[in-house]
């Protein structure tokens, strides 16, 4: 084992490109895994390419994976690991992975990856002495994969309690072809250790519970595969972090707390890496997430990765793209949402994933052309995406009268269902005009009086009224809710009945075109935009967001 200066956990940024090089021996071949190894040390094991910041090679360990097969599915097929680190702006793909004297004898499976979640432990003194990878395939309906993302933080920060646990990463893809949809590589003291916490996991988080979606053909491969393996490093290198020097302003957390967390400073310019784009932010939306973030509100689902930028519901200008983009180009005026877990919204600029971005409606300025892909995609995935709210069906909604309400109203009666929608006196007119069959004041009545049986209830309101909801839902419906804590699944299932918590929609561009259509035809109102700030106000923007939350959104304008 080699030692590190750091754990590579702590040398992960933001738009850091991370790419996963499984190596495979071809059938009829007789090289061994020692000339593999050999000849990867003598051939990469010099000085790193520009804009590698990290690169190790690992070789599995049979006996250390016999240790976890309580853990194991299926085994990983691959002999050996490469784990690779670059900043965003280099050209991976010149980036050789096989030695030339093993190309005849090795085969390889790659594709590249950025960071959904990290823990990692604050001290440096304990060195690894063995590394977990668990590669995840994901083949299901949509939102299958979020649902998956979503669901490991609790399983990460559980880990990291564990006296093995060194640092955990879940890697998320960027290209949509990847082969692996996602992978956790761990840092453990040994194997013995790993193997020794296998059982309290299991306990706190049941295999059953850990399996997202079933296969419904015989003999068909569930929908999510995990292939995990123990492994050794054989060979390790670390590089300083480059900078290029070009900075821009940012609304910088670095810690959890009330709005004066937030503060402007200058940090590096981003680069896109490959399928990204860079946006020169015009306008940034102020998204309740957002300040739930800054606050610690959601750390169970969004853990702590400081220094933070927030905000991810975005418009402006493209002013560079990465490697593979041919989507977008520099100059188009754009909006999108740049993904919860990759945010970085209150800035000058942004990088994100191209396909995030759609050219943005003539009609609309950028502050509400920031603040609609956020909401649209938030009402359409409570609607549609883990339930499929059909013609005929009855939803209802509560807060209906509100950013996320009253579009979910206006979207759920173009779907041809039947809507029932809860809003206060001065609100119960407008909310019926945008489609509302039936609108109860909650101030003068009791939802209950009027809703039995439905379909679906989305709540964006929670608390007593998430409560009151539970028993309004027929057996086989749904309960989406878009406020935390998420809904309690042993009361859902006594219920017979689904119940989730809302994040958006994982693929935006499966709805942008759509939701750019609707809004160009006026089928769709334009989002309500209660006030503007500048970048450099957002702890102020923040506070009055908490202060009286407003009907409309909230928009950071650079």
């Amino acid at each position: 084992m080699q030692d590190l200066t750091s754990s590579p956990a702590q040398l992960l940024r933001y738009g850091s490109v991370v790419r996963l090089t499984q190596y495979v021996p071809k059938p009829e071949s007789h090289g061994s895994v020692d000339q593999f190894v050999a000849s990867w040390k003598e051939e990469f094991g010099g000085t790193l390419p520009s804009g590698v910041v990290y690169r190790e090679l690992c070789r599995q360990v049979p006996e250390w994976s016999q240790l976890a097969k309580k853990e194991i599915d299926n085994p990983v097929d691959a002999a050996l690991i490469e784990y690779l680190v670059a900043e965003p702006g280099v050209e991976i793909s010149d980036i050789h992975a096989l030695p030339s004297s093993q190309a005849d004898a090795w085969s390889i499976v790659q594709d590249l990856h950025s960071v959904a979640f990290r823990f990692a432990q604050d001290e440096a003194s304990r060195t690894p002495g063995a590394l977990m990878f668990n590669l995840f395939e994901i083949d299901g309906p949509p939102g299958m994969e979020q649902g998956f993302l979503m669901a490991w933080p609790p399983r990460g920060e559980f880990k990291m309690k564990e006296p093995a646990t060194i640092s955990t990463v879940l890697h998320q893809r960027m290209m949509p072809d990847a082969t692996v949809k996602a992978f956790n590589r761990a840092e453990v003291v040994s194997a013995e250790l790993y193997a020794d916490g296998i059982d309290r996991f299991a306990v706190a988080f049941p295999r059953a519970d850990r399996k997202l979606g079933t296969s419904e053909v015989a003999g068909a491969k569930p929908p999510i595969r995990s292939h995990l393996g123990l492994f050794e490093f054989v060979a390790a290198k670390e590089a300083p972090v480059p900078h290029s020097g070009r900075t821009m302003k940012a609304v910088v957390a670095r810690q959890f707390g009330p709005p004066s967390v937030l503060r402007v400073e200058k940090i590096p310019l981003p680069s896109p890496g490959p399928g990204q784009v860079r946006v020169k932010v015009n306008a940034s939306s102020i998204n309740p997430l957002d300040v739930k973030m800054r606050s610690g509100e959601v750390r169970h689902i969004y853990p702590r990765w400081f220094p933070d930028v927030y905000g991810y519901s975005a418009s402006g200008v493209i002013d560079a793209v990465g490697s593979g983009v041919t989507s977008r180009s520099i100059g188009e005026q754009v909006y999108g949402i740049n993904n919860p877990i990759m945010r970085h919204g209150y800035a000058e600029y942004l990088c994100g994933p191209a396909i995030n971005f759609y050219p943005k409606p003539a009609a609309m300025d950028f502050a509400t052309a920031a603040a609609a892909p956020s909401i649209f995609a938030t009402a359409y995935g409570g609607l549609f995406l883990r339930y499929q709210l059909k013609a005929g069906e009855t939803v209802l909604i509560h807060g209906g009268s509100g950013v996320i309400g009253s579009c979910a109203v206006q979207l759920a009666k173009q779907a041809g269902a039947r809507v029932i929608a809860t809003a206060s006196t001065p609100n119960v007119e407008r909310v019926g005009k945008l489609g509302a069959d039936l609108v109860v004041d909650y101030k003068t009545q009791r939802f209950e009086d009027f809703a039995k049986g439905v379909d679906l209830v989305l709540d964006t309101v929670g608390g007593e009224t998430r409560e009151r909801s539970w028993s309004l839902i027929r057996k086989g419906g749904a309960l989406a809710s878009l406020l935390p804590p998420p809904p309690d699944p042993e009361k859902a299932q006594a219920l017979g009945i689904q119940a989730f918590m809302v994040h958006g929609h994982p693929n935006i561009v499966e709805i942008m075109p759509e939701m750019t259509r609707r809004l160009e035809a006026g089928e769709l109102e334009f989002p309500e935009i209660a006030q503007t700030y500048p970048l450099e106000q957002a702890a102020l923007a923040h506070e009055d967001f908490e202060r009286s939350p407003p009907r409309g959104r909230l928009v950071l304008v650079c």
